[in-house]
């Protein structure tokens, strides 16, 4: 085992050197900024953007951290503008592929208000229909494994995650059309009807988003993945998880609060830093139309959950368990695509100088979306 793992590291070790001739380094686990073949995977890429793509938006939370009640996707940036992170992100889909097919996962939370808004999306853009999926909720349990129940005796539940997605992607779909809409049996079958060769699922919250990145576009369709993870280099205090390389070649994403795992080796940049997962992943339809989320086991996190004993919780009182997307890609064929710190800003909190509304702000202004 630890001479195969040797191995593996120097292979990495090789293909992280700019210098190393195209033969030495391997294409199917990472691309790094400086890696001659990333202008190869660009171009590609671009040829993609004009037949079948496809944008997956998570949209299941709510902007509490924010300082407010609703879906976080109708949070405003700067506030009050009326630029939501709904209209952002249809806004940078209308520039770089508007026949795409666009669909959002919104929960039992954020679907009451969500879907009479996108229909103004709609208005504003030149994009034609946007695709409504549902992911499902799970039961929230106390420190004694016990449902939590709320004041009229119903058991309290939650969206079960981001990893719902899979299962959501073969169930019922609404459409909303500029003329109007309707319901859908399957949005893989959706998918497949209109061609959609691969789906960039990507979160509500990073404000600095590149949808549908023409190189990981390419890198996914040039070395026959499944599924291509973008990443950024992992900054100090970051809360961000972290791309591993199993034995035989798999990689994993290991969660920020997880413990290490043995035998596996973390993926790096060229200056030796670990790369953080954005939850930016573009993945081959034919992937999806097989996966379906079956087997993926909860993650839990005590939370401070209001319920019929304890209203206002000071302290965490019960447990959340959720789904995780990252998850259903091990054991699949994939890689991961460095885009650096311009492709991540997060939309977690209030206040802070990290993924926050001013740091949000500032990166918009830095970058000139703003």
């Amino acid at each position: 085992m630890k001479s195969t793992l040797l191995l593996m590291l120097l292979a990495f070790a090789i293909s992280r050197s700019s210098d190393a001739p195209e033969h030495e380094r391997d294409p199917k686990y990472i691309s790094l900024k400086g890696d001659r073949r990333r202008k190869e995977y660009e171009e590609r890429g671009k040829e993609m953007l004009r037949k079948g793509v496809g944008v997956l938006t998570l949209a299941g939370g709510e902007g509490t951290r924010l300082g407010t009640k609703g879906p976080k996707g109708l949070f405003e940036l700067p506030p009050g503008s009326g630029n939501t992170l709904f209209l952002r992100q249809a806004r940078k889909i209308e520039k770089r592929a508007p026949q795409s097919t666009w669909i959002v996962m919104v929960s039992s939370k954020t679907r009451a208000q969500t879907v009479p808004y996108l229909p103004s999306v709609l208005a504003k853009t030149s994009i034609n229909k946007i695709y409504v999926i549902e992911q499902d909720d799970v039961d929230v349990e106390g420190f004694d494994g016990l449902p939590l129940k709320d004041k009229e005796g119903g058991i309290i539940r939650a969206p079960n995650g981001n990893g719902g997605v899979f299962k959501a992607l073969h169930g019922k779909a609404l459409v909303i059309t500029k003329e109007g809409g309707g319901e859908r049996n399957s949005m893989v079958e959706e998918l497949r009807a209109a061609g959609v060769e691969c789906l960039n699922i990507v979160s509500i919250d990073n404000v600095l988003v590149n949808i549908l990145d023409p190189g990981a576009l390419g890198f996914l369709s040039a070395n026959a993945l499944e599924v291509v993870s973008s990443g950024v280099p992992l900054r100090e205090g970051a809360k961000m998880g972290v791309f591993l390389v199993k034995e035989g070649g798999h990689i994993h994403i290991r969660e920020y609060l997880d413990a290490p795992e043995p035998g596996s080796l973390m993926v790096q940049s060229g200056e030796g830093m670990s790369i953080g997962n954005i939850a930016n992943h573009t993945l081959a339809t034919r992937y999806l139309e097989r996966v379906k989320g079956e087997g993926l086991e909860y993650h839990k996190s005590p939370k401070k959950i209001p319920n019929a004993e304890d209203e206002q919780p000071k302290e965490p009182n019960g447990i959340k368990k959720e789904l995780f997307i990252f998850d259903q890609f091990n054991g699949a064929e994939s890689g991961v695509f460095e885009v650096g710190e311009s492709g991540y800003e997060g939309l977690k909190n209030r206040e802070g100088e990290r993924e926050s509304i001013e740091s949000c702000l500032a990166k918009l202004r830095e970058s000139g979306a703003l």
